[in-house]
């Protein structure tokens, strides 16, 4: 079968051949991507006269024509594709500048906003379009078109009419969810539904983060494992792993689902294992990232938990707890769950359905018990988790590693959904909307349970046998009795059997003026149906004695409403409307009859109907309407039928069964169903089921009217006689019961103690029974008892809320007990609950005439609490309060289907609470008679609510800005409406707290009812938080080459969605619906990539001047634009290479011009309307916006929930990210003005009015997610930062102020990872207030002491890095020098400004290395002595620094001042440093980059000791791999891949990162030298570590070249290597960027096993590795000419600009006269490191330097050589970081990272000397003192370096004393013969030289000098020769 007409998901329909290795593969067509690499022709240079006007114009008539008014898809295609040419041909500017001059090019703009095109045909996304996107509308376009040029037949009999009656003019479209949702059984399952509501959905989604799908990956990816397998029988997806082992290693690996995060609530999930096996099972956290080892998986760190129930197993952390082996064999299944609610949280387990109990809980929780107490929340209160699953498979074994993934309650029969969990899968969105028929008023045989057709009830025994079969109504219990019952139903279609020898189906109803009567029916095939199947003739009815019959279709393939899965099926709807013919709706048929309906209530009150007399056929789905239905709500009921009313039934049904209030009518004389029943005598179950269906004789007995009332009460008389209550067959171990009773006297025994007596209330079994006693104290099973006592002769309410564990009781609102019970105590086991039941009757001796006890409701909930909310605690206060809101179905239960009717929610809640009623039916008929009244209410509360806003917004509008981008005009009242507007959804202000009155103040304002860790919680659905300490963290390389990892996600699973298509036999109305909804979509895409086109080559071209945006339409329509290409560039765009959002480029610009002209004109003149739309229209467009929209998301919050990724909703609705975005435009408008100090208050003024602040802040406080909060709170912190004179509000400041606080005062929140970016955000905005504001730290008590000490830190940093402004030294800085020093050294103000103004940066770093070479600060300098001890030995005499040039000169007593500030500042950043987040990117966070800029004042050790941490907490175990090295040919080398770099890179580059963590002195590999004999042993590897070295900074590779002063011979740095160039405009070859990354790793294995790399880079490479940025000077450092030339030509520029100033003042033609006389051949380019010319800008080559264009070449000039090596520093940078945690890298400088990587430049003599030992030698011999005498005073330090790599592999000598682990030992070589003539010999291994006792210093340099330069290859590891 062709591969293009597979329906299968994964097709590969499409073979490519790849030129580069000629292998072929199949390939979907995800996979292909067409790229133009030739443009086509430029229109502008073709010969012919005008042809670009007559092209362009033709293009432009086409593209003008309105196709929404016509039907033609061939002129639509065109259309299409004149678009697509248009795209094209403007790739040119002068074609491009031509086309904007055209009437007609606002048509591309307009086009790609073409939303109404889309509405104009009524078109909606084909349900079957998987993705909106180019590609996928592409592929669906294609199919189609395969399908039409195939079925041409079948297209043109679709377009025969054959039905002339027919009334249906719209497509049938039948939502397959919908009618998945129609087809199920009602189910009271509230944890879980397979179709789910909108309001249902979000009790779904609260507590889940992250991808709706179920993705599972392995953890960390690893490509080598086999591909997923399905499973799952009702839920399907690839969740089997089947991994087979052949590779003899014993491995684990580790699965989970994508992107699924959970933050609250229960969860749970299954894992089958078909054939048994090993594995660890459980829940992991952010932070959890096993590496590809052996025996590392879930449990194996803080981060994760795990359980192996074979091996009777859990573990956490290496904590671990042993249970009953419960192994998993065969067809194990295995549930998991976690219970999310902060310290309360626990993990439990199921196997086969049994639990296992709670296996983990938190370490901090001592009320729940469980096997291992262990740390459940490492990222604080916020924790979220996902489920994880590590699977062992081992050597030689087989299906050890194969299990199942279960996510659906459906498919977990064998281990079921516990009570109150909910499923990570998502139930499928039910969109029912608009779609239902109206309610009937009666409906007949619908729904999927046959029992529930007909009704039955309790009746008298003795009647059971005349019992009547009634018809059930399931809307209205207007039951009627008929002559069926249920075995005249079909079991297959559920349709009521009728015969041609019955009078068909009787009804009589009450007649009406209108009356609508619907019912369905197939014609049972007979031998006469078989003779004219097409066509029958049929009575359809009879009405009295009148006939009617109609001609039924059988077969009508062209009938709209035919069902696939029904085709005989036909849909009947009669009308009887009031003096007018009968009408009779057939399918697609319609016609009148013969028959006027009329309408006498005395004459004929009935209308009798037989339906379908005597005809063979079956009928169901009958229902009745009191009036006309619509042609519409007849088209819904033929479409989706009645079901739903079944279904809401039967939801009902369940409800009440779980939650209800029995309350008893007046003049009862029986109980009316099985729920609750009497009993009278001892209990038997038979008698039970007996008593269900039968009324006993004396059950009117037990009711009592109430007087005056409508009500009875129940009454209770004697000991016998009780209550059962039945459980719905369930066993319930939670519930809540509450009676309403009277108790008329306390029971009183004669012959029995007092304490004895009593009467019993509820009854399980004997252990289990609440009752009272003889002096009127409730009492439990177990001598609990009450403090109070009960009334008698009132009636109480009494609570009995029952848990697992736990039971309470209240009465009228009184906690009277509160107990804790052994495990489901009171759990109904009998599935049945006891009232008032004497089991022992000597215990209540109450006479049968005497009353014991009346009992007025008794309301049951399947549900329980043990703190009871503040709801339920008015209402239990008093029997009088209605209990009915309690047990009231959920809005979402009630709702579904009135929402599918029409109805909106909030008209829905209005009539279920002005009417305090949930029945189905009766809110329809007040939905439909009160419409328009309901609708009038909501648009005066809309308008009520939108004043109120603007009231809350005006005191804040200081400037009128709301008049001026909006009508603010009151709006009009209607008096008769506004007394009905309500608060729908109201809150209980009880539940306020009383702390935190500053949170709860503000949020109330804005209509939020959360508390405060509600209102903290991050509600993003896709939270990027990275668990773990940020100092840990690696650069994960697989993510390095992507800039947008938001967007390369949403592209990943946009082009993992297959994108093959299939179309066979679609209705043609389908048809051209899907083709016109592909064809606009198309129009809209390629419209945008023409303008995205158009602006690129103008940007490219032409830098000077702006794209004629305004040339499109004015500044409202430029706004459309923007929004729409917002969108694409957000949802719609294809390739991950589209990183520029080109648009905002363009309005940025268009911002920045605007507001100079508006500066230049409001500085003169006040701000008006008019003036500002005309000098800047497109701000004022926007700010207009912004306002409107902010406004609607302010008056109904809702909004901000909505998802805007459907175009058509987005460009329509409110859109919130929208809107933040165009205040980021306007921030990164400010930057520029900001950087060039122009106006920048007015700039704030116009952009971020205070209006536009208090709508932020409302925003911030309205939005669920940190990522849009922190952005606004961030953008705060810019218009600080921006203008001394912008301030926040005094409310606005405020709450930040406070939320700063708590944030850092109080524990949980302090201690959360999750809050981490929130709490960031808040530092950095009160730090920069505070530092506006000029407040003493001393002053703020409510600060942590880690503020104040960082307050103080930054201020210290602000004086150390700008000597501008007079210096602000804080107070607290000198209080503290008094504690950390003494009185006698403490510090003054005086002091410390004499000593400032004497020291310079250089000065600092000088100082800074004394210190570092004199003293050590850690964390065991607990006290101050060391300090106090150094300041004392510091020298008096400024000679003492002499080694020190820029100290000799500056007094020692400002030394002195300058170490203890040093010191100072020291100690606060050992107090601040391990809270602050270093992982910040340069420019994110002020607080990291400020401290960044005094790197260079920071002690090493103090650096070090953090580093050094990370990198033992990050360090791996793992043994060094074998690596082969073939040095023959790396010493030969012809070609790049035979260096030793090469080599070692090709086998080591997969897995570097992970290998190259480990610990100081581990190899990181062992060298195999080829060919050798090599055993190594320590020395091959140092040996290959040297000569990979060798390689890099060498020209066998492409990686470096030596430097420009190297190759030429001057200038300083002449021995170092920079980077190889790279054209600019091109990539960079992937793998040279991964060798670059190699190289980084290198480094990061340098800097872990202190084994240093003799690279020799500059200190610009070093500097760009930690983020420092490069200078002119450093690039001059290794270039010394770099600048020489635009150095000399600005010189020669300014003389000529002075010589003519002072002459005449013509300066332009002289300078111009410069130019094209003197360096008339400069160009816009640039030569390159390398030698290379390259261009500056697109086309530089071609463009002359000038006077006017100068500066402009200069800037791009010296941008270039600054940003020269910028990717490859980048590529290298990621290497690094992949291999050390980069966090606390940062802080060092770059002389100190060379030296981490490179070891110290020189070889340290006296150190090397500290770390020697002599073998049988003394250092005192002649050998040993000539030796060092060589070593020392005759070796250079080229030799010097030489003889390491003889002795040690090795180039460089450790960097500290304690980094030295194998000490350099000097042995006796004893030789025979003549020793001046022996060569030494080394054991690199061991560092170990064997030296002969030379007879002269000078043989002895010889002898050695020899050794080192020609005896350089390793054969065994033991010798060098």
């Amino acid at each position: 079968m062709d591969a293009l007409e597979s329906d299968a998901s994964d097709v590969k329909p499409y073979l490519v051949q790849y030129a580069v290795t000629n292998q072929t593969e199949w390939v979907s067509s995800n996979k292909i991507r067409i790229i133009i690499d030739v443009l086509p022709t430029n229109l502008s240079l073709l010969p012919i006269d005008n042809v670009v006007h007559t092209i362009l114009d033709t293009l432009g008539f086409v593209a003008q024509i309105d196709t929404s008014t016509s039907d033609s898809l061939m002129l639509l295609d065109i259309k299409c594709r004149v678009v697509t040419a248009f795209c094209a041909v403007l790739s040119y500017k002068q074609v491009i500048e031509i086309f904007m001059q055209k009437p007609y090019a606002p048509i591309i703009a307009k086009l790609s906003t073409s939303t109404d095109y889309l509405d104009s045909v009524r078109s909606t996304v084909p349900n079957d379009l998987r993705v909106f996107n180019r590609l996928h509308l592409e592929q669906y376009y294609l199919s189609l078109d395969r399908y039409t040029r195939k079925n041409q037949t079948v297209e043109n009999k679709l377009d025969i009419i054959h039905n002339k009656n027919g009334w249906n003019k719209m497509s049938i479209i039948r939502d397959p969810i919908i009618l998945q949702y129609l087809s199920e059984t009602g189910s009271m399952d509230e944890d879980w539904k397979p179709i789910a509501s909108k309001s249902e959905m979000k009790f779904y989604k609260k507590g889940r983060l992250g991808n709706d799908e179920i993705n599972i990956i392995s953890l960390p990816a690893n490509d080598n494992l086999p591909a997923l397998e399905e499973c799952g029988m009702k839920h399907k997806f690839k969740g089997r792993v089947r991994i087979i082992n052949g590779a003899g290693d014993i491995q684990y690996s580790t699965f989970i689902p994508d992107g699924i995060e959970l933050n609250e609530g229960k969860w749970y999930f299954c894992v089958k294992f078909p054939d048994g096996g090993a594995a660890y099972i459980g829940w992991a956290t952010k932070g959890f990232n096993p590496p590809q080892h052996d025996s590392y998986g879930i449990g194996n760190d803080e981060f994760s938990w795990g359980f192996n129930g074979k091996k009777g197993i859990c573990k956490n952390n290496q904590s671990r707890g042993s249970f009953q082996s419960h192994e998993w064999g065969e067809e194990t299944v295995c549930g998991c769950g976690i219970e999310i609610d902060g310290t309360n949280t626990n993990i439990k387990y199921w196997l086969n359905g049994k639990s296992l109990g709670t296996i983990f809980s938190h370490s901090k929780n001592e009320t729940i018990e469980s096997e291992i107490k262990t740390n459940l929340l490492p990222s604080g209160t916020f924790t979220s988790y996902f489920p994880a699953v590590t699977v062992k498979f081992s050597r030689n074994s087989t299906n050890n590693g194969i299990f199942e993934f279960i996510f659906s309650p459906e498919d977990m029969a064998k281990c079921p959904l516990p009570k109150g969990f909910k499923p990570l899968l998502k139930p499928k969105l039910l969109a029912m909307e608009n779609v239902l028929v109206a309610y009937p008023y009666s409906a007949y045989l619908i729904g999927n349970r046959i029992q529930q057709y007909f009704y039955t009830s309790r009746c008298a025994k003795n009647e059971s046998t005349d019992k009547k079969t009634l018809l059930r109504d399931f809307i209205n219990d207007e039951h009627f009795e008929v002559p069926f019952n249920a075995d005249t139903i079909t079991a297959n279609d559920n349709l009521l059997r009728l015969t041609k020898e019955n009078d068909g189906f009787s009804l009589s109803l009450d007649n009406q003026q209108s009356l609508t009567i619907s019912f369905d029916f197939e014609i049972v095939p007979t031998d006469e149906t078989a003779n004219c199947p097409n066509q029958l003739d049929i009575v359809l009815f009879t009405l009295d004695d009148a006939t009617f019959s109609i001609r039924v279709c059988m077969n009508d393939i062209n009938d709209d409403f035919i069902d696939e899965t029904k085709i005989h099926r036909q849909r009947v709807v009669i009308l009887f409307q009031l003096n007018e013919q009968v009408k009779v709706y057939i399918n697609n048929n319609v016609q009148m009859l013969n028959y006027c309906h009329s309408f006498d209530p005395k004459t004929n009150s009935k209308l009798n109907l037989r339906l379908l007399p005597h005809v063979n056929a079956g009928i169901r789905n009958l229902g009745i309407w009191k009036y006309i239905l619509l042609e519409e709500h007849i088209r819904r009921l033929f479409t989706y039928g009645l079901s739903y009313v079944a279904i809401d039934y039967q939801t009902l049904n369940e409800y009440k069964k779980q939650l209800n209030t029995i309350k008893f009518k007046p003049e009862q004389k029986y109980f009316t169903n099985e729920i609750l029943v009497p009993f009278n005598k001892p209990f038997e179950k038979d008698l039970w089921e007996e008593t269900k269906q039968y009324i006993d004789y004396d059950e009117p007995n037990y009711f009592k009217t109430i007087p005056n009332t409508n009500q009875s009460v129940i009454q209770l008389f004697g000991n016998k006689t009780y209550l059962i209550l039945n459980t719905a067959n369930q066993v319930w171990s939670e519930y809540t019961l509450i009676l309403d009773i009277s108790i008329p006297n306390f029971p009183i025994e004669k012959s029995t103690s007092r304490s004895e007596t009593r009467l019993t209330l509820l009854t399980l079994d004997t252990e289990s029974e609440i009752y009272l006693t003889h002096d009127g104290h409730l009492h439990v099973t177990g001598d609990h008892h009450s403090s109070s006592t009960v009334l008698l002769n009132e009636y109480i309410r009494l609570l009995i809320s029952v848990q697992q564990n736990s039971l309470q009781i209240y009465a009228n609102g009184s906690l009277e007990i509160d107990i804790s019970l052994s495990d489901d105590q009171f759990a109904t086991k009998l599935k049945r609950i006891d009232l008032f039941r004497e089991l022992d009757a000597t215990k209540n001796t109450t006479n049968d005439d005497q009353l014991r006890i009346e009992c007025r409701s008794i309301t049951y909930l399947n549900q329980s609490t043990h703190i009871l909310p503040s709801s339920m605690k008015k209402l239990i206060q008093s029997a009088e309060h209605c209990l009915d809101q309690l047990v009231a179905p959920l809005f979402s239960i009630v709702s579904a289907s009135l929402i599918g009717i029409g109805y909106s929610e909030e008209s829905i809640k209005y009539v279920m609470k002005k009417y305090n009623t949930t029945n189905i039916y009766f809110m329809d008929k007040i939905l439909q008679e009160e419409s328009q009244r309901i609708e009038n209410i909501f648009q005066q509360e809309q308008q009520q609510k939108r004043r109120n806003v603007l009231t809350r917004l005006s005191p804040y509008d200081e400037n009128g800005t709301l008049s001026m981008l909006m009508d603010t005009g009151n709006v009009t009242t209607d008096l008769s409406i506004s007394p009905l507007i309500f608060e729908i959804d109201n809150a209980d202000d009880n539940d306020t707290p009383s702390v935190n009155e500053w949170f709860y103040k503000t949020v109330r304002s804005v209509g939020i009812r959360d508390k405060l860790d509600d209102w903290l919680r991050n509600k993003e659905m896709n939270n990027q938080l990275i668990g773990g300490n940020p100092e840990y963290r690696h650069l994960d390389l697989a993510q390095a080459d992507s800039d947008e990892t938001e967007f390369c996600n949403k592209f990943k699973n946009a082009m993992a969605t297959s994108s093959h298509y299939i179309h066979r036999q679609i209705p043609r109305k389908v048809y051209i619906h899907s083709r016109t909804t592909c064809e606009y979509g198309l129009i809209a895409i390629y419209a945008r990539y023409a303008i995205l086109n158009m602006l690129n080559v103008w940007c490219n071209d032409d830098h000077s001047s702006l794209f004629p945006l305004s040339k499109f339409s004015d500044g409202d329509s430029v706004v459309n634009l923007l929004r729409s290409m917002d969108h694409h560039h957000t949802h719609t765009r294809m390739f991950v290479d589209e990183t520029i959002n080109r648009m905002n480029v363009l309005v940025i610009s268009i911002l920045k011009v605007e507001l100079q002209d508006l500066l230049k004109c409001v500085i003169n003149e006040k701000l008006t309307v008019e003036i500002f739309n005309r000098k800047a229209p497109v701000i004022f467009q926007l700010q207009k916006l912004v306002v409107e929209e902010s406004i609607r998301f302010l008056t109904e919050p809702s909004l901000i929930d909505v998802n805007n990724n459907d175009e058509q909703i987005s460009m329509k609705q409110s859109n919130l990210d929208f809107l933040l975005k165009i205040f980021h435009l306007f921030s990164d408008v400010l930057k520029d003005f900001t950087m060039k100090n122009d106006n920048v208050d007015l700039v704030i003024q116009l952009l971020f009015p205070g209006i536009a602040i208090k709508i932020l802040f409302d925003l911030f406080l309205l939005v669920p997610s940190h990522l849009l909060k922190t952005a606004i709170i961030d953008l705060f912190t810019i218009l600080i930062q921006a203008s001394e004179n912008f301030k926040l509000h005094d409310n606005i400041h405020n709450f930040t102020r406070h939320m700063f606080i708590e944030l850092h005062v109080n524990e949980m929140y302090l201690n959360s990872f999750a809050l981490k970016y929130f709490r960031r955000s808040f530092t950095h905005l009160e730090l920069s207030q505070t530092e506006r504001e000029k407040q003493l730290v001393s002053s703020l008590t409510e600060w942590s002491p880690f503020m104040k000490d960082l307050t103080i830190a930054l201020d210290l940093i602000n004086i150390l890095t700008n000597k501008i402004k007079p210096c602000q030294w804080p107070e607290m800085f000198f209080t503290e020098s008094k504690e950390v020093l003494d009185e006698n050294l403490a510090l003054t103000k005086e002091m410390v400004e004499t000593a400032h103004i004497h020291f310079s940066r250089t000065d600092d770093e000088q100082l800074i290395k004394f210190m570092n070479q004199n003293m050590k600060l850690d964390e065991n300098s607990s006290s101050n002595e060391l300090v106090i001890d150094f300041i004392k030995t510091l020298p008096t005499d400024s000679t003492k620094y002499a080694s020190f040039s820029s100290l000799c000169n500056i007094p020692s007593v400002f030394i002195q001042t300058r170490v203890k500030f040093f010191l100072l500042l020291n100690i606060f950043l050992i107090r601040t440093l391990p809270s602050i987040d270093l992982s910040l990117s340069p420019g994110v966070g002020f607080i990291v980059d400020r401290i960044r800029s005094i790197r260079h004042c920071i002690l090493f050790a103090i650096k070090s000791e953090i580093f050094t941490g990370a990198l033992d907490k990050t360090a791996n175990d793992s043994n060094p791999s074998n690596i082969n090295f073939d040095i023959v040919k790396a010493s030969v080398a012809a070609h790049p891949e035979d260096t030793m770099f090469y080599q070692a890179y090709k086998q080591l580059k997969s897995n570097a990162s992970r290998i190259f963590r480990i610990s100081t002195d581990e190899r990181a590999w062992k060298a195999t030298y080829v060919g050798m004999f090599s055993n190594d042993q320590g020395g091959p590897y140092r040996d290959s570590v040297t000569r990979i070295c060798a390689d890099i900074c060498s020209t066998r590779l492409l990686l470096f070249i030596l430097c420009p002063n190297g190759r030429v011979n001057i200038g300083s740095n002449r021995d170092r290597w920079i980077p190889n160039v790279f054209p600019p405009n091109r990539s960079i070859p992937t793998d040279i960027k991964n060798q670059y990354r190699f190289v980084g790793q290198l480094m990061g294995m340098a800097i872990r096993t202190k084994q240093y790399l003799d690279v020799r880079f500059p200190i610009l490479l070093w500097k760009q590795l930690i983020y420092e940025e490069a200078t002119i000077e450093d690039i001059e450092a290794i270039d010394i000419s770099s600048f020489a030339i635009i150095n000399k030509m600005e010189e020669n520029i300014r003389k000529v600009k002075t010589l003519n100033t002072c002459n005449d003042g013509d300066v332009n033609n002289n300078g111009d006269y410069l130019f094209s006389s003197i360096m008339t051949e400069l160009t816009f380019d640039v030569v390159s490191s390398t030698g290379q010319t390259y261009e500056l800008i697109p086309g530089g080559f071609r463009i002359p330097i000038n006077t006017a264009n100068f500066e402009d070449y200069c800037m791009h000039y010296r941008q270039y050589r600054i940003n020269e090596f910028h990717r490859q520093i980048e590529f290298i940078r990621q290497g690094l970081y992949s291999v050390v945690p980069w966090a606390n890298m940062t802080l060092f400088t770059a002389h100190e990272l060379e030296e981490a990587v490179c070891g110290k430049g020189y070889i340290d003599i006296e150190m090397l000397k500290r770390h020697t030992r002599y073998k049988n030698d003394s250092a005192s011999s002649q050998r040993i003192q000539q030796f060092w005498s060589v070593f020392s005073e005759m070796f250079s330090e080229e030799q010097r370096k030489l003889f390491l790599i003889f002795v040690w592999g090795r180039s460089t000598v450790p960097y500290r004393d304690e980094d030295f682990a194998t000490k350099f030992t000097i042995a006796s070589l004893q030789t025979s013969g003549d020793v001046d003539k022996v060569l030494p010999k080394s054991y690199t291994c061991t560092f170990t030289l064997h030296l002969p006792a030379y007879s002269t210093k000078e043989i002895m340099y010889e002898r050695l000098n020899y050794a080192i330069t020609s005896c350089s290859s390793i054969d065994t590891d033991g010798r060098m020769n």
